[in-house]
C-alpha cells in the first residue's frame, strides 16, 4: 500500500488557482485570425473575331482619253 501523505492547503491553493488561470487564459484567449488564402487564378480565353474577308471591289476601268482634234 501506498503510505498516505496530506496535501498542504497552501499547495491546494496553489494548483487550484494555476488550473483556475490556465483555463481563464483558454477561453479569454482572442479568436485567432482566419488563415489568409491565396486568390484563385483568374482563367481567360481570348476569342479570336471572325475575320471576313473584304469583298473585292471591281476595278474601274479606265476611260479611254478623247482624242484631241487640231484645228485645220
Amino acid at each position: 500500500m501506498l503510505p498516505c501523505s496530506r496535501i498542504s492547503p497552501a499547495a491546494l491553493t496553489g494548483v487550484t488557482l494555476a488550473h483556475i488561470g490556465l483555463l481563464a487564459m483558454l477561453f479569454l484567449a482572442p479568436e485567432p485570425p482566419e488563415p489568409i488564402t491565396p486568390p484563385r487564378p483568374l482563367t481567360v480565353s481570348l476569342i479570336e473575331p471572325e475575320v471576313t474577308e473584304p469583298e473585292l471591289q471591281p476595278e474601274p476601268k479606265p476611260v479611254p482619253p478623247k482624242p484631241v482634234i487640231k484645228p485645220l
